[in-house]
């Protein structure tokens, strides 16, 4: 049997000493392992149930779906905007990412692929592909040890981290070791997805992404086939197609690849930035890049929005930076950029004037985490709650329908 250890390791000190300076307080981490049997009967098609913490959302024809907190998903029928209604909860454990084409949904559970039909009758599993995907737990900004603990790599898996704060003696310091590598493992049309998303569909292909690598799948069978695994980058966070283009926002800069052959993307430039939060989404001649500090993105970079002037994408260069609070997602549609600002809700920026650009409108009171522009409507996360909105240059953004998830 093949078993895995996660030693005892030292990430980054912060040092309190007493009054003595003999003792300090660091942050261990406990690895918490599940067997992979107990996380793929995990799955079920439920009737709607409460949202725990609504994350990333999908538009697909009259549907939009909500992720839940790596838990899994809710279907909401939109087919009558001002008056959507919940039908469905996926139950997927581990989940934080779909995509759809052709009334198939690609979900990820940990390092499963997940597949289910949307049908007249409703929505159901189709089929699972076991240990396809990258997957690594995510452990907290600012966790000094992890204790050790031995789980059968092939059975079982770490699906997070349990915390204590303890005071040990400075003399009973280790040194640093690598840790990314203990526990990773391994209708019709296409829908829409927000900035956040790191699965795409584009052609026949699905795209998913991990912390640092970038992996394809034909999907025009029945059973998704791999066709290429490539690194990318330690800290990657989100994908958006533009052409025969791909962008990834990652800790440290937007990156761009060539899809013209979709399930081979070669590499075709970069823009650098300070370590941040990045979504990234693309219109015309420029990518707009939202970079956000704090604890998660393990930074300090001021807020802001960064325009990459993309005209020739084999040399992109950062055009302008306008500072803005807390950015989250991010959407564009007809020359209209909107942008998530968490509890300072949701911006619009006029894009005529790019790469000189300001704040047109705020809509405060709300929470926004996630928005997808479409053709007749802006579509809006955070705070549990899913907004619709009317917009026009005459009038703004007026809410059309409000669930509360």
């Amino acid at each position: 049997m093949k078993k895995c250890i996660a030693l005892l390791t030292l990430l980054v000190l912060a040092v309190s000493c007493d009054d003595e300076g003999d003792f300090q307080e660091i942050t261990i981490a406990t690895p918490i392992v599940q067997s992979k049997a107990d996380l793929r009967a995990g799955v079920a098609v439920l009737d709607p149930q409460p949202i725990q913490e609504s994350e990333k959302i999908y538009a697909y024809q009259d549907f939009i779906f909500v992720g839940d907190s790596d838990n899994g998903f809710h279907v909401i029928d939109n087919s009558v905007p001002t008056a959507p209604v919940a039908v469905n909860y996926i139950k997927v454990p581990l989940h934080t990412d779909l995509a759809i084409r052709n009334d198939v949904i690609y979900a990820n559970s940990g390092p499963d692929l997940v597949t289910f039909a949307i049908q007249p009758n409703g929505i159901s599993q189709t089929g699972r592909f076991n240990d396809v995907l990258d997957y690594t737990a995510t452990l907290n900004p600012g966790t000094d040890q992890i204790n050790q603990v031995e789980f059968d790599f092939e059975t079982q898996l770490v699906t997070g981290y349990s915390y204590e704060q303890v005071l040990v003696p400075v003399r009973d310091t280790v040194e640093a070791s690598p840790l990314a590598g203990d526990f990773a493992s391994a209708g019709g049309g296409t829908g829409t997805g927000g900035s956040l998303a790191r699965f795409l569909v584009y052609q026949e292909v699905l795209y998913t992404l991990s912390d640092n690598q970038l992996t394809t799948f034909t999907i025009g069978n029945d059973q998704p086939v791999q066709t290429s695994q490539l690194y990318v980058n330690d800290r990657s966070e989100t994908l958006f197609q533009d052409g025969t283009d791909l962008f990834i926002g990652t800790a440290t800069g937007m990156f761009i690849y060539d899809v013209t052959t979709p399930s081979a993307p070669l590499f075709r430039s970069q823009v650098n930035h300070g370590l941040a939060c990045d979504p990234v989404v693309v219109d015309g001649d420029y990518a707009y890049v939202t970079l956000r500090g704090g604890t998660i993105c393990n930074s300090k970079v001021q807020d802001r929005l960064e325009i990459v002037d993309i005209s020739d994408r084999d040399v992109p260069f950062l055009a302008n930076v306008v500072p803005l609070a807390t950015p989250y997602g991010l959407g564009v549609f007809q020359d209209q950029l909107f942008i998530c600002q968490g509890e300072n809700g949701l911006s619009r920026l006029d894009l005529a004037t790019t790469p000189q650009l300001a704040v047109q409108e705020q809509t405060t009171g709300l929470t926004a985490y996630d928005v997808i522009p479409l053709q007749d409507r802006v579509i809006l996360t955070g705070g549990n709650v899913l907004r619709q909105y009317s917009y026009d240059t005459t009038n703004g953004l007026v809410e059309i329908s409000s669930l509360s998830l």
